[in-house]
């Protein structure tokens, strides 16, 4: 469907825009959106706010954008489209008028209790005559916007043509008591040729209409029979035998629109859903108050507090202007619970089903019937910092979406009593699920497995996490199933599932292109790695397992498990190279016999090799042990006098290693940087890795954001959590601020881990003079600064490099 806002760039600006840009004051850029209106000028007594637009359409392609028809059964009355007849000499839409209804319609539209209909409309001649004293004998409707179960009339546009005399409209909309008529006192005349009309309501308060982009009505004090509009219609819409029009009318370029709102508040505990929501204040009570309202840009602050509902947004947002569902006082402490909230299957407590670009930040997601938070169909969500305890199916569940970012999420107790995995990636396109931590899963012998990568979903990368207790389950899962499934990173994980990492097609589909890196995998009580042969058993082709650590697998001592597993046979280019695979109970490497062609085994260090079926070295193998700085405790880095130091192979390895230091380094000072074996490199080294969300790697040109400062003038308390874009390093200074790189330091506060909630308190500030700076330093410079004074007034500004900040007044000892 071409039915949303963000479809229509070549209509609309993307992002925000205008309702109504009829002021002569307005840009040239915005006047482009009603050029009719370039001139006219709004009375300043009603300005209709900026607003987002919900759909939009031009009929340059048809009904494309799949308009419901009616014609009363009569096709000669069909709505036609019609090229060259729009406005401006543009296509249009051409409705054939008689004593019946000739309309379209667009349902299903999000429910808002404030919206403007615009539309360029072209009465063509049409014969609309006055045929006796009864109000609705006397005109036709030719748009509207309705409501409610019943489709009941928010604001709609009525036109007549009396004999000898031009046209002229009037508004009508429903109270409980019926149909109502602003007939006489509100009818205007409107011209025989094109020109723009915006009708617009907001609920129980006001109906009124714009003519050529002057305001030509307004009612106030209206009584609506339904509490929100979500169907807009077009055409002759009212029946009306005593009537008998004739001829036609042309309609373009239609708009529904709705203001824009950039912050909303929720509080459960102080909190009413008949409050405005715009500040802490007025908080609405529930979060699906707030989602029924929230568009591009807006931020939803959730006060902590517990929500028993589920949530589903409105609007979508924009790849510039997402809209954001935060915890506003840090991760935790806003809790959805689903203890009693009827949620079906195929949903969650946060739903985002056919919704796009959102992100969604320290929520704690319990008791669901079904998913936490669950995507379908859905375009540019982040989901990060969030938890769930005890959901029936997955804590997060996405399908059939594209570039989604899982990120450091705590997922627990999932799949108590459902199908699906904890984390659940199903066909699914350009991703990412990173520092995420999975356990105390329910062990189910039908789903779930830790995370699972399936279906036809690609080019996924998964990084950072951190999976463990799930109970006869597969920590880390790539199935194709029964589809093509393909290019995919896996690295830097670590599983302690009873199957650490497997590789499947159970149901004859294609695995291809997947690069395993720098995963830990031990104390699995099954095998660590494993290219199965399970159900179907289809191709796997393209397979790298390359400087990864397994250690301890098969540690439920059935004496059949191990390290590393080919299981299959279905196989094609399949690299085991520069891994440890150590003290696996069963075997370290085994390849089944069948698949050795198509199996390339190369400088691996196997750490006790127990001739077991099918087990092998491979080509330029290490045998013995691999040093690991301690058993007891999981360190599994390498000692100095390692054999697999600078004994690895370069080709296809990873530039970084699970630390995020650089590949190779010169471990055994030869003079030569070789790589090692396993997931960790020896020696000294800077971080190299891609930025990682959690990490203090460099994000350069991004806000700071997650900080707070608290301040009344003769006390300073600066918070921070939810880092959203972590430097280096943060430093807090306060001190006389004389130019935006020139501080005189009062107190200075260095070190600062990004990924750690805290906060630092100064006693006795001297004066409301004073500022207070937070300073984001990263290895190639200040990426950004804040500051405020102990008033709270907020003032940007920092030194302009990372070296100027270290060298003046205000470095920390």
């Amino acid at each position: 469907m071409k039915g949303m806002w963000w479809q229509y760039s070549d209509i609309l600006s993307v992002g925000v825009v205008f309702c109504v840009l009829w002021s002569s004051v307005q840009s040239s850029a915005q006047m482009n959106i009603v050029p009719r209106l370039t001139n006219q000028v709004l009375p300043q007594s009603f300005t209709i706010p900026e607003c987002w637009t919900i759909f939009s359409s031009d009929f340059e392609n048809g009904f494309e954008d799949e308009w419901s028809m009616v014609h009363s059964g009569n096709p000669s009355l069909q709505p036609e489209w019609v090229e060259g007849q729009g406005y401006g000499g543009s296509d249009g839409v051409r409705i054939n008028i008689g004593p019946y209804e000739s309309y379209l319609y667009k349902s299903g539209l999000p429910s808002e209790t404030e919206y403007y209909l615009s539309f360029n409309f072209n009465p063509a001649g049409a014969i609309i005559p006055d045929q006796g004293s009864w109000i609705p004998s006397k005109s036709i409707r030719i748009a509207d916007i309705r409501g409610g179960p019943s489709w009941s009339v928010m604001v709609g546009l009525r036109v007549r043509k009396p004999d000898g005399q031009g046209y002229r409209a009037y508004l009508e909309w429903q109270s409980a008591a019926g149909l109502q008529y602003d007939y006489e006192a509100g009818e205007f005349d409107i011209d025989s040729d094109w020109q723009l009309i915006t009708i617009g309501f907001k609920t129980d308060e006001w109906i009124a209409v714009w003519h050529n982009g002057l305001l030509k009505r307004k009612l106030l004090l209206i009584d609506h029979d339904p509490d929100n509009g979500s169907i807009i219609e077009i055409g002759k819409i009212s029946i009306n035998s005593s009537i008998n029009p004739s001829g036609e009318m042309l309609f373009d370029n239609v708009q529904l629109m709705c203001p824009t709102i950039s912050d909303l508040y929720v509080d459960a505990d102080n909190g009413h859903d008949g409050n405005d929501g715009l500040t802490s204040a007025t908080a609405f009570q529930t979060i699906q108050k707030a989602a029924d309202l929230a568009g591009p840009g807006t931020n939803v602050h959730i006060l902590p507090g517990l929500y028993n509902e589920r949530v589903r947004p409105q609007l979508n947002g924009t790849v510039a202007n997402p809209i954001v569902f935060l915890a506003e006082m840090g991760p935790g402490t806003v809790i959805v619970d689903g203890t009693g909230v009827d949620l079906p299957e195929w949903y969650g407590l946060f739903n985002l089903s056919e919704r796009s670009y959102f992100r969604i930040s320290g929520l704690h997601f319990q008791n669901s019937e079904w998913a936490g938070v669950f995507l379908s169909n859905s375009q540019g969500v982040v989901i990060e910092h969030n938890s769930t305890y005890n959901t029936t199916s997955s804590g997060i569940q996405v399908w059939y979406s594209t570039e989604v970012v899982i990120r450091n999420n705590d997922i627990r107790l999932a799949c108590n009593g459902g199908s699906q995995e904890c984390i659940t990636v199903s066909g699914s396109s350009y991703f990412e699920v990173s520092g995420n931590e999975v356990h105390d899963g329910a062990g189910l012998e039908q789903g779930g497995e830790g995370i699972d990568i399936k279906g036809s979903s690609c080019f996924g990368h998964i990084f950072n996490n951190y999976i463990h207790d799930l109970p006869g389950e597969v920590g880390l899962y790539l199935d194709a199933y029964g589809s093509y499934n393909h290019d995919h990173e896996v690295s830097n994980n670590i599983s302690t599932a009873p199957v650490g990492i497997a590789l499947s097609a159970e149901a004859g589909g294609t695995l291809e292109n997947v690069w395993l890196y720098n995963n830990l995998v031990y104390d699995c009580s099954a095998d660590g790695i494993i290219v199965t042969s399970w159900i179907d058993n289809g191709p796997r082709r393209n397979i790298r397992i390359i400087n990864n650590t397994v250690f301890n697998c098969g540690a439920s001592g059935l004496g059949w498990y191990g390290g590393i597993h080919i299981q299959s046979t279905n196989v094609e280019q399949i690299t085991i190279r520069n891994n440890i695979s150590s003290q696996n109970d069963a075997y370290q490497i085994r390849v089944n016999s069948g698949a050795l062609s198509n199996v390339l085994t190369e400088y691996n260090c196997i750490d006790g090799f127990r001739g077991y079926t099918d087990e092998i070295y491979g080509n330029y193998f290490l045998e013995g042990d691999p040093l690991f700085v301690d058993v007891v405790t999981r360190d599994l880095h390498v000692q100095a006098d390692s054999i697999c130091i600078d004994t690895g192979s370069a080709e296809a390895a990873p530039d970084y290693d699970f630390d995020g230091k650089s590949r190779p380094l010169d471990g055994n000072n030869s003079g030569t940087a070789e790589y090692d074996l396993g997931a960790f490199e020896w020696g000294e080294s800077v971080i190299t890795a891609p930025p990682t969300p959690g990490s203090k790697t460099n994000h350069t040109d991004q806000p700071m954001t997650g900080f707070k400062l608290v301040a009344d003038g003769s006390q300073i308390r600066i918070s921070w959590n939810n880092i959203i874009c972590p430097a280096y390093e943060y430093t807090l200074v306060y001190g006389q601020l004389s130019s935006l790189s020139s501080y005189s330091e009062l107190g200075c506060k260095s070190n600062i881990d990004p990924d750690v909630n805290g906060s630092y308190d100064w006693d006795s500030v001297p004066s409301s003079q004073v500022w207070f700076v937070v300073v984001g330093c990263s290895e190639n410079g200040v990426e950004s600064s804040w500051g405020t004074n102990s008033n709270s007034v907020e003032r940007a500004g920092g030194p302009s490099s990372c070296s100027s900040f270290k060298n003046s007044s205000v470095s920390c000892p």
